[in-house]
């Protein structure tokens, strides 16, 4: 128990402001659960991809980007 005690407190410190994001599923056949990644947008519940595009919106303005040499590093 105490590991897991200290793996909580680890977590609490490195995530010292958590939020919670709520999705709704994004699809109703089982199927399409499995194989998300292949799905079009198109296919998915509307409520879904709006929520996705709220939450990206949030975390592009919490989320600040790695510096380096106080330079924001850039993906190659």
């Amino acid at each position: 128990m105490d590991s897991k005690n200290s793996i909580r407190a680890q977590l609490r410190e490195l995530f010292r402001e958590r939020d919670c994001y709520t999705l709704v599923r994004p699809t109703a056949n089982e199927k399409d659960l499995q194989t998300l990644n292949n799905i079009p947008e198109a296919r998915l519940r509307p409520e879904f991809v709006t929520a996705v595009r709220g939450l990206k919106a949030v975390l592009s303005e919490k989320i600040k980007p790695k510096t380096f040499k106080n330079k924001p590093c850039t993906p190659v």
